[in-house]
């Protein structure tokens, strides 16, 4: 008659409790747990793709599939209903590289307060990878430091010194103000050169990124 036979006693349980974790349901499908599972599974596969093509294409200076790879990244990181801790440098990364891409555009803001830049922004993610860190390294020194000038640099080089004045204040301790005026006023032609060269930090940053 095209029906199933009636199945034995006790196999309808057996079956709607298949495995430790009740993997298929009645009808044979799937149940919510473990699809959940497995969903979150593929959802971390594909958040560290994006991340390595966000570090590629930032490193190969391909703004455009850089954008396209960090929208993706970012729409998974919406996604997920947690972070693991092992995926949290991946999405740290992915969050710094974002806020490093947008360094010179001052009206871009990461942060419920509109008066920090994407270099602070990019500054307390940094922070944050660093405590990923078993040992900090020169390199991660290296970009903290310089990350630090050019939060300030950026404002100078357009004449915005009260703001400049004003991340000053946020980000040092009153006695290394005056030692990080004179570094930056020295050494904006250097860190950041107007003509579109890349700023040193810029290249540290590359050189972090091509490394993961």
């Amino acid at each position: 008659n095209g029906r199933n036979a009636p199945a034995p006693a006790g196999a309808e349980e057996e079956r709607v409790g298949a495995g430790p974790r009740g993997e298929m349901d009645g009808e044979g499908e799937v149940s919510p747990g473990l699809f959940a599972e497995t969903e979150a599974v593929a959802a971390g596969w594909m958040l560290e793709f994006s991340c390595y093509a966000l570090c590629r294409h930032f490193r190969e200076g391909r703004t455009r599939d850089f954008e396209r790879s960090r929208d993706t990244a970012q729409a998974i990181i919406n996604g997920l209903s947690k972070i693991a801790t092992h995926q949290r440098k991946t999405v740290y990364l992915c969050q710094f590289l974002t806020r490093i891409s947008e360094g010179k555009t001052l009206g871009y803001h990461f942060e419920s307060d509109q008066r920090i830049s994407p270099l602070e922004s990019a500054l307390s993610i940094w922070k944050l990878l660093e405590e990923e860190q078993s040992k900090p390294d020169k390199l991660h020194e290296d970009i903290h430091r310089l990350i630090l000038i050019q939060a300030v640099a950026v404002h100078i080089e357009r004449g915005y010194c009260k703001e400049a004045t004003e991340v000053l204040e946020r980000l040092f301790a009153e006695s290394e103000s005056n030692k990080v005026i004179m570094v930056t006023s020295g050494c904006l032609g250097v860190f950041w050169r107007g003509d579109g060269g890349r700023v040193k930090y810029f290249h540290l940053c590359l050189e972090y990124a091509g490394g993961q």
